[in-house]
């Protein structure tokens, strides 16, 4: 899926310029921020409004692990970062300028995983206790999530070729989908029910997460 989007996104953006060269002008914009690192493209589409489409994309450790208390235990998850999105956003500069009001919509394929060692931890209801380690899957309730935001840089500005931007904004991504995996020779003895307990307890840990902030700076460069 990953080596879809990316392709889907790069070859939309090759298509996009092409199309829309003769009409005035195409901004391919590089760009890095809490979506990862990405590329964009940006075209005219009426006076002071652009669309804009891209990919954004990193994989990697996080800082810090994360603790969790189950009933009194707790399991230390070492946290790894996916991110993937495709966006198509309109872009209204709304006097004028370079500043402008985004909004639009993004595939998420954003992932955090994490993983905690083999221990005795108390899980679900706490009635029981198992000898397992914990893997865990968190992710958006929406596959495809609305953006809206503001920004600052023109991609398709008619008297410059280089041109510096800058967003902010949020992914309104939905409240956090757990998915937590008992590990180790113990697993199997892990009730479903404790497990499904868990995990709705995890999501209402994490519901305010279901606004990512969206921030990033980038350079385009205006054929």
């Amino acid at each position: 899926m990953k080596t879809t989007l990316k392709g889907f996104g790069l070859a939309a953006l090759l298509m996009a310029g092409q199309s829309v060269y003769a009409a005035g002008g195409f901004g391919v914009t590089a760009k890095v921020g809490t979506l990862g690192y990405g590329i964009e493209g940006t075209t005219g589409l009426a006076d002071n409004v652009n669309l804009r489409f891209g990919y954004n994309g990193l994989s990697g450790d996080l800082f810090r692990d994360y603790d969790y208390t189950m009933n009194g235990t707790t399991a230390t998850f070492s946290a790894k970062a996916s991110l993937e999105t495709v966006s198509l956003l309109a872009d209204w500069h709304a006097f004028g300028g370079a500043f402008r009001f985004s909004g639009g919509l993004m595939y998420d394929n954003n992932k955090f995983e994490g993983s905690a060692p083999l221990g005795y931890y108390n899980i679900g209801s706490g009635a029981s206790t198992y000898y397992v380690g914990l893997d865990t899957t968190v992710e958006g309730s929406r596959n495809v999530a609305p953006y809206f935001g503001v920004g600052w840089g023109n991609g398709v500005s008619k008297d410059r070729h280089w041109i510096l931007s800058a967003d902010l904004g949020v992914l309104f991504q939905g409240t956090p989908k757990v998915t937590l995996t008992p590990t180790g020779s113990g697993a199997a003895l892990v009730s479903p029910t404790d497990i499904a307990i868990e995990e709705s307890n995890l999501e209402d840990e994490l519901k305010s997460y279901r606004f990512y902030p969206v921030a990033s700076i980038g350079a385009t460069y205006h054929f």
